[in-house]
C-alpha cells in the first residue's frame, strides 16, 4: 500500500512539475515525509526530481535560457551545502513555515496586481540561485526563489518550464551527490526510486502536453493560485 501511494505521489507531483515548470518537490515532499519520514523522503525526491528534470529538459532544450540558468547554478552551488547542514541541524517545522509563508505572501502580492520590479541586472540570478540551493539542500524545495526570479523576468510558459527544469536537473545532481556524501542514501531508497520510475515518466509526458495548452495570462494565474495552495499545505504540515 505504501509503495502504491509513493508511485501515485511520484506521478502527480511530476505531472505538476512538467506542466508548470516547478512544484514537483513542493507537492511530493510533504506527502512523502508523512509516509516515510524526512530522511527517506529527501533523498528519494532528489533522485526522482533529477530524473523528471532530465526528461523535461530533453524535450524543451531549445527554450532554455542558458545565460540565466548558469548564473543560477553558480549561486546554487554555494547554497546547497549550507542547506544540507540546515537539514541535519534545524527543526523541520521551521523550514516548512518559512517556505510556506514566502509562497503565500508572494502569490497574494501578485494576485492583488501590485507591480513587481523587473530584474534586468544579471547579478540578481546569483542571489536567487543561492536561495534556491539553500532550500534545495535542506528540503528539496529549490523552486520558489527561481520561480520568483523567472516571473520578474517575464519568461513565456515554454521558456519558464525549460529554464527551470534545466536548472533543476544540474542543481539536483549536486544535491544528490551531497546527500550521498552526507550518508543519506540507502538500499531501500534506491528500491523505492525504481518503483517510482514509471510514474515519473508518465507524469512528464502528460505534463508536457498540458503545458502547451496554456496562454501566458492563464498560465500565470494558475501558477499563483497553485503557489498559495502549496504554501498553505507546507504550513499545515509544519503544525502536525
Amino acid at each position: 500500500m505504501l509503495i502504491a501511494l509513493t508511485i501515485a505521489i511520484a506521478f502527480s507531483s511530476t505531472l505538476l512539475g512538467s506542466c508548470f515548470g516547478f512544484g514537483t518537490a513542493l507537492l511530493a515532499m510533504p506527502l512523502l515525509t508523512t509516509l516515510w519520514g524526512i530522511h527517506i523522503a529527501t533523498p528519494l525526491q532528489a533522485l526522482s526530481g533529477i530524473t523528471a528534470a532530465m526528461l523535461v529538459t530533453g524535450t524543451s532544450w531549445r527554450e532554455l535560457r542558458l545565460q540565466s540558468a548558469w548564473r543560477l547554478l553558480v549561486g546554487a552551488v554555494g547554497g546547497i551545502p549550507i542547506g544540507i547542514i540546515v537539514l541535519r541541524s534545524l527543526p523541520e517545522p521551521w523550514i516548512l513555515r518559512g517556505l510556506g509563508s514566502l509562497l503565500i505572501g508572494y502569490s497574494l502580492y501578485r494576485l492583488i496586481q501590485f507591480p513587481l520590479p523587473s530584474l534586468q541586472h544579471p547579478h540578481w540570478s546569483y542571489f536567487f540561485g543561492f536561495l534556491s540551493g539553500l532550500l534545495g539542500g535542506a528540503y528539496n524545495t529549490n523552486g520558489p526563489p527561481v520561480v520568483l526570479y523567472g516571473t520578474m523576468q517575464n519568461w513565456s510558459p515554454p521558456t519558464f518550464r525549460a529554464t527551470l527544469q534545466g536548472y533543476f536537473f544540474v542543481a539536483g545532481i549536486v544535491t544528490v551527490l551531497g546527500h550521498g556524501m552526507a550518508g543519506l542514501w540507502t538500499r531501500s531508497i534506491l528500491s523505492l526510486y525504481l518503483w517510482c520510475l514509471p510514474g515519473i515518466i508518465g507524469g512528464v509526458g502528460l505534463g508536457y502536453y498540458l503545458n502547451q495548452q496554456f496562454s501566458p495570462q492563464r498560465f500565470e494565474q494558475f501558477l499563483l493560485v497553485l503557489l498559495v495552495g502549496l504554501g498553505t499545505m507546507l504550513i499545515i504540515t509544519a503544525g502536525r
